[in-house]
């Protein structure tokens, strides 16, 4: 486990591998905050956070779901989110300030959730999936790269069930 208070990190960033962050009050100029978790646990919840200027996205998230709050700033750099996993619900990602104001979704692990957003999850590669499950809240936009697209095994599954007043659109990019 990483605690991080009240703290401002220049030109270079916050990794955690296999372990659980805490960070309350974190600003991070220059580089993303990175997290990579192996097993299924609770959404991990990333609130009063900053980041700016990373050279990729600013949060570079991967292994099930997690929560950006309302208070994350995440600007300045080439994308706010890249996720290999999902956003829950309620997720706040900016839907402008950054280069490309997208979420990059490239693989997905273990049963996910992707909730609606202010901008688009993008699918640039072609992420097999097996044995898990995909949820696409009502309302999400979803764009398949030129390359893009979902591929699903046996035993894994997707459920995007939009609404008429909230549909889920799958367009090419």
């Amino acid at each position: 486990t990483l605690v991080l208070s009240d703290v401002a990190i220049q030109g270079g960033g916050v990794g955690v591998l296999r372990g659980w962050l805490h960070a309350d009050d974190v600003t991070v100029d220059g580089a993303p905050i990175a997290v990579s978790r192996e097993r299924f646990a609770s959404p991990l919840w990333l609130d009063r956070v900053e980041v700016r200027n990373a050279p990729g996205p600013a949060l570079d998230l991967s292994g099930w779901n997690f929560h950006v709050g309302p208070n994350a700033v995440l600007q300045q750099s080439q994308f706010p989110v890249r996720v290999n996993g999902g956003l829950m619900p309620g997720s706040q990602v900016p839907a402008s300030g950054n280069a490309q104001n997208v979420v990059i979704a490239n693989l997905l692990i273990g049963s996910s959730t992707w909730g609606r957003l202010a901008v688009p999850y993008v699918v640039t590669g072609f992420p097999q999936v097996g044995g898990s499950n995909l949820e696409i809240e009502a309302g999400t936009p979803v764009e398949l790269g030129p390359a893009g697209g979902l591929l699903f095994y046996a035993g894994a599954g997707i459920q995007a069930r939009g609404t008429e007043q909230a549909p889920i659109a799958f367009r090419r990019r």
